[in-house]
């Protein structure tokens, strides 16, 4: 792929190697992040880093990476970028593209210097139109995977001859094992999701399995978390990965509950049924296949006989021993799978309505006592069913009830000593059950568990996010002792970010009943709208006054679907919806992702043409996480209460128990540090670099709570939040403010006024560098280019 690009960007002449940079101004956080990082990689050790966000985290990232890589192209391995969605995977990609781009122009290499891509689900990436129809991503899955591989290749990762595949085959698949790609899918280059998908259509090539193919020989690879952190998914993506590579996780303030969630695990009583239907299903197919091909039974009892099998596929946890005796055949093994969907089948018919909680250990007991299972044979369950199961020649998409069954028990045999709780939830123990169905869990409570293997294994580990504060808990939570750990200070010379605390409404009237001015509260006992009235016009009244200054684009996030619902109805009753649709078009974020992508686009095109949005989604929802709103879609951002875990989700009660007990983190310490970092995402959706500008406003008293407040980051406090201008405001008095400030910045920024302060150009850089480091005075590389470049 051929373009001409102009190039106006800096190489920065660190001790010991000269940085990439693709600009030519550089942000003081980004020149101190790069610096830092650069110490961190040459010591082989683990960071955590907080960059405040809007200035510029990704591609300082990349550039320090891709040129520490280029130069110890042979002493260290690949660059491994882990993000949170796809889009942010694909973000990074287009910066990896810009930043090769750049190399390419202003270097003497004759080809890319590294091979990058990404890795994305193969709903994503697939171009068979038969398999994209299918319903959902298990059946896309599914599909490509009866029509991809053989049944003796697709576990161990061999490639195929594709005469052997049976049934159905794909022929973009067929087309790259035809024309030699997995020796060598893909020649040196960036590769984003786009280009990927365009070169598998124009080389007739499946670009899923091109991607797949590519990592073993990529510098860099990015890719989603579950990848490095899910160990039923990492043992065929990640497993081979050099321990000299540098692994980052980027937006990794959430990192500890992917952890969590990668190795917790549900049955409901519907699935129990299902599972123990599907063990009669897999008896009949072992004694049909018995009959008709008893050779391919008797070769994996061979096998299973005289090879030293390895545990691990389920959790990450591999061990050496010999598989059991009394699970080697297939029939056997059916067998206890039979007694295992009994015991689960027995536990939900029980008649209790108590909510009941268990150690691992006697879970596992329990298990032995009832069915005569041994922890041992469990811990083999998950290896020797997908064994069977390619055995068998069957594809998982019929057996999803008991793999899950599988894994869990796997899991727990496996972790018995450590981080887990069991919790038996009947339907009739609470209104509060979120399962609608009687549901027996694992939990995992230590996130430390999933990244421990990571830390042990890779050279660099860094985590990295615009907010995690405070950096200690993560340091606690995760189990790891950080050589660098850093929070950066913001240098804004305008006040791009502009947060406020609004505690009281513009009537100073009562909000609830007992006082005569109560501060304005969504507390859980107070949130229901007809239970607090005041409250709830409240808010409404100030949304329709901050619309009417605040131009283009406004965003609004509420605790809970139920809530917003209930105080979008209130709205509506009184009349403050029909004032706001008045001010701005009102869009609002569902629980489908389709809905709501539709009503992104449609809420930009309202912003675009001057008509200004009004965006009302969900704290923890897929807006708060993945979505930007840069420039003029967000000028204001507005929560609406703090979003605290639910109190009444008992599973997470178990979580929190366990921490306080074993991380000494006590359960209202970390409910308040949730919802901060929740609040913080909020906020950081407005300001994406320091051309943007953006208010922040925290509608709720609680905020006003110096302990809670202390758990924002940096750049927050210090934009605002840790003077008392900013705080305990009336809704009359934060209108006021935001007309005095929006009219400020509404002004052009004068760059004169930002260089050496909030923005370095070249010549700053190299007095900084030269200062720094005295005895390493090198001029900082300023070049403008226009070439031709092949970018992969």
């Amino acid at each position: 792929k051929l373009q001409f690009l102009y190039f106006i960007a800096m190489k920065i002449p660190l001790p010991g190697l000269d940085v990439w940079f693709p600009y030519d101004t550089i942000y003081p956080e980004q020149l101190q992040f790069i610096s830092e990082l650069q110490n961190l990689l040459d010591r082989g050790k683990h960071g955590l880093m907080e960059m405040p966000c809007g200035t510029g985290k990704t591609i300082s990232l990349l550039s320090i990476l891709v040129s520490w890589k280029i130069k110890h192209r042979d002493d260290v391995g690949k660059i491994v970028y882990c993000t949170r969605t796809t889009g942010e995977l694909e973000k990074v990609l287009h910066e990896l593209e810009n930043l090769m781009a750049y190399i390419m122009a202003n270097s003497d290499f004759t080809e890319p210097p590294i091979l990058g891509v990404g890795l994305a689900a193969r709903s994503t990436l697939c171009c068979n139109s038969e398999v994209r129809n299918s319903k959902s991503t298990a059946e896309i899955d599914a599909a490509c995977f009866a029509r991809t591989a053989t049944w003796d290749s697709m576990e161990s990762g061999a490639i195929p001859d594709i005469e052997d595949i049976e049934g159905p085959r794909c022929t973009y698949f067929d087309g790259a094992i035809s024309d030699g790609a997995p020796a060598n899918p893909l020649p040196k280059g960036v590769y984003t999701l786009d280009s990927l998908i365009e070169t598998g259509k124009n080389k007739h090539h499946c670009p899923y399995w091109l991607a797949r193919w590519a990592l073993d020989s990529a510098d860099v690879t990015v890719l989603s978390y579950p990848y490095t952190i899910d160990p039923k998914v990492a043992e065929h993506i990640t497993a081979n990965f050099p321990s000299s590579s540098v692994v980052v996780y980027d937006e990794a303030h959430n990192i500890d509950n992917v952890c969590m969630d990668a190795l917790t695990y549900t049955i409901t009583r519907t699935a129990a049924r299902a599972a123990r239907e599907e063990s009669k299903k897999l008896l009949k197919i072992i004694k049909k296949v018995r009959d008709t091909d008893s050779a391919a039974l008797q070769a994996e009892y061979e096998a299973l006989v005289n090879e030293n099998q390895t545990a691990g596929y389920a959790t990450g946890a591999a061990t050496t021993d010999l598989v059991p005796g009394n699970m080697r055949k297939a029939e056997h093994f059916a067998g206890m799978l039979r007694r295992l969907t009994d015991y689960f089948n027995d536990r939900f018919a029980k008649k209790t309505t108590r909510i009941e909680t268990q150690t691992p250990k006697d879970a596992l007991a329990s298990i032995k006592d009832h069915v005569l299972i041994q922890s041992k044979q469990l811990v083999f369950a998950a290896d020797r069913l997908r064994l069977l199961l390619r055995t068998l020649k069957e594809v998982s998409d019929g057996f999803e009830n008991i793999q899950l069954m599988v894994h869990l028990v796997t899991t727990l045999a496996t972790y018995e000593d450590e981080g887990f709780r069991v919790v038996y939830e009947p339907e009739e123990a609470t209104s509060a059950n979120t399962h609608w169905d009687s549901a027996y869990s694992l939990i995992c409570c230590d996130a430390s568990i999933g990244m421990r293997g990571i830390f042990q294994k890779y050279r660099n580990v860094l985590l990295t996010s615009g907010t995690l504060s405070p950096l200690d808990m993560y340091e606690n939570m995760l189990g790891f002792a950080p050589t660098l750990k850093r929070s950066l200070k913001p240098t804004f010379v305008r006040p791009c970010a502009y947060p406020l605390i609004v505690s009281r409404g513009a009537d100073q009237q009562s909000l609830q009943e007992s006082h005569e001015t109560t501060p304005l509260s969504t507390s859980y006992r107070t949130r229901v709208s007809s239970q607090n009235p005041e409250v709830v016009r409240n808010y409404g009244s100030f949304l329709v006054e901050l619309c009417q200054v605040v131009p283009d684009g406004v965003v609004c996030f509420f605790t809970s679907y139920r809530y917003m619902e209930e105080v979008l109805s209130t709205w509506d009753a009184i009349g403050l919806l029909s004032e706001l649709t008045k001010q701005k078009l009102v869009f609002i974020e569902t629980k489908s992702i389709t809905e709501t992508e539709a009503a992104l686009s449609n809420f930009r095109t309202a912003c675009d043409i001057g008509r200004g949005g009004l965006f009302m989604s969900i704290a923890r929802g897929k807006v708060a996480e993945g979505i930007d709103f840069d420039g003029h879609y967000g000028r204001a951002v507005v929560i609406f209460g703090v979003p605290y875990l639910p109190p009444d989700d008992q599973a997470l009660n178990v979580r929190l128990q366990w921490m306080e007990e074993n991380k000494k983190i006590p359960q209202q310490t970390y409910r308040a540090f949730d919802a901060m970092r929740q609040s913080s995402q909020c906020m950081g959706r407005v300001l994406r670099n320091k051309k943007d500008y953006g208010m922040m406003i925290l509608a709720d008293k609680r905020y006003l709570s110096a302990e809670r407040r202390d758990m924002l980051p940096t750049w927050i406090l210090e934009a605002g939040l840790s003077r008392p201008e900013h705080l305990n405001l009336s809704a009359d008095v934060a209108i006021n403010l935001a007309c005095k400030w929006l009219t400020t910045m509404a002004q052009p920024a004068n760059l004169e006024e930002e260089l050496g302060i909030s923005l370095y150009s070249a010549e700053n850089v190299a007095g900084i560098i030269e200062s720094k480091y005295p005895h390493h005075a090198k001029t900082v590389t300023k070049s403008t280019k226009r070439a031709k470049v092949d970018i992969g």
